[in-house]
């Protein structure tokens, strides 16, 4: 059967207020979106198409690694002396361990870390508080010993997403060298390396 449908005069006060409806809606999510990306480092449409590393050695990652730079984040504003400690838990997962000092006030973070794809052992997901959502922590390149890139990026109410990087050592300083190769490598995985800043890691306390 075909059904042919029409407009009744009287139902178009319930599709003006309908579009009035999806009008506010929209502007709530802009709002919304604006204010989480104004904490982070914002982007249009989907996350890049980054890809982390395909052999991973999660056992040689484990251990001490210092911040050298980062992504602004909103949660690390104003943090000096960043470092981050991995270690093995009893249930396979990961103990993830940061540290950062703030006005020569330390502030720590105990978190969880794991691999959710054994084919993929390079796509990591950390989270810190239980019951959170996992965030991902993509490793794009590492050497074990030296350096380690790290991406993150999270699509937002369908219209964007936030992005997060960080450039790690396993010293407090890393040769200019290394630096550019790690911010091209980044590059060539669709992020900006213009928005890394420099970790002062400089005058630290020893811990």
């Amino acid at each position: 059967m075909i059904r042919i449908w029409y407009l009744n005069p009287r139902s178009s006060v319930n599709l003006s207020q309908h579009q009035d409806t999806c009008t506010m809606l929209r502007a709530v999510l802009s709002l919304v979106f604006v204010s989480l990306v104004a904490a982070q480092v914002p982007g249009i449409g989907k996350c890049p198409p980054a890809k982390p590393m395909t052999s991973f050695d999660l056992e040689k990652y484990l251990g001490k690694w210092y911040e050298i730079q980062r992504f602004f984040a909103a949660f690390q504003a104003g943090m000096d002396c960043v470092s981050a400690n991995y270690s093995s838990k009893p249930d396979g997962h990961i103990k993830v361990y940061n540290v950062g000092y703030k006005s020569g006030k330390e502030n720590a973070l105990e978190g969880d870390g794991y691999a959710p794809d054994a084919g993929s052992p390079a796509k990591l997901a950390v989270r810190f508080a239980a019951g959170t959502p996992y965030a991902p922590y993509w490793v794009l390149a590492t050497d074990y010993n030296t350096y380690s890139l790290v991406f993150s990026c999270e699509e937002v109410l369908g219209i964007g997403h936030i992005e997060f990087s960080w450039i790690l050592a396993r010293k407090r300083s890393l040769d200019p060298a290394t630096l550019d190769k790690l911010r091209g490598i980044l590059k060539d995985n669709g992020a900006n390396p213009a928005n890394y800043k420099d970790t002062n890691q400089r005058n630290c306390p020893a811990y």
